[in-house]
């Protein structure tokens, strides 16, 4: 209920009527969830330290105790403009394919299952899936051309792959 207000996806009384409650309960409810934002980035912090952390800037995210935590963790900070809903729409794309392609539709047995599986998911993603924003091409290929690792490999499936027009689509591969 709390992440319904918080995410804005909901108004207040939107909530409050679904729920049955008075309006301030609901704020009473985003308050305490805020509140303990902090800490839940203490925790995470402490598990994992990221290069770069971004975000919008929602006043939970730009105020001093939340950019505080990230400073002393060494965390370079980086926020959206103002009114610039669409500048992570391209992570948010690959996040939601994810999701809806990996995530969801597997019942991982432990972490582990869980890590072999996506790393599995990404090498496919990255290296063999054409992206049609790509002009046809995996990601791999347009960051390194025709190399697919730092060490100079061709990717063989880019060189042997030939993409045909079939009922004037691309994209099937031979």
């Amino acid at each position: 209920m709390a992440g319904e207000a918080i995410a804005g996806h909901k108004t207040v009384n939107e909530i409050a009527s679904a729920y049955e409650i008075h309006p301030s309960q609901v704020n009473k409810w985003k308050a305490e969830a805020l509140a303990r934002l902090p800490e839940a980035l203490r925790t995470a912090l402490r598990t994992a330290r990221p290069a770069i952390f971004n975000t919008d800037q929602g006043s939970q995210f730009t105020g001093g105790e939340w950019l505080g935590e990230l400073t002393r963790a060494g965390v370079a900070i980086s926020m959206d403009g103002r009114g610039r809903a669409f500048d992570n729409i391209f992570t948010e794309r690959l996040w939601r394919s994810v999701k809806y392609e990996e995530v969801y539709p597997k019942d991982y047995g432990d972490v582990d299952e869980a890590r072999r599986s996506l790393a599995a998911y990404f090498e496919l993603y990255n290296r063999e899936r054409l992206h049609q924003a790509l002009g046809y091409r995996t990601p791999a290929e347009v960051h390194f051309g025709d190399r697919v690792s730092e060490g100079g490999g061709v990717n063989d499936r880019s060189v042997s792959r030939a993409v045909v027009e079939v009922g004037g689509r691309k994209g099937n591969r031979m």
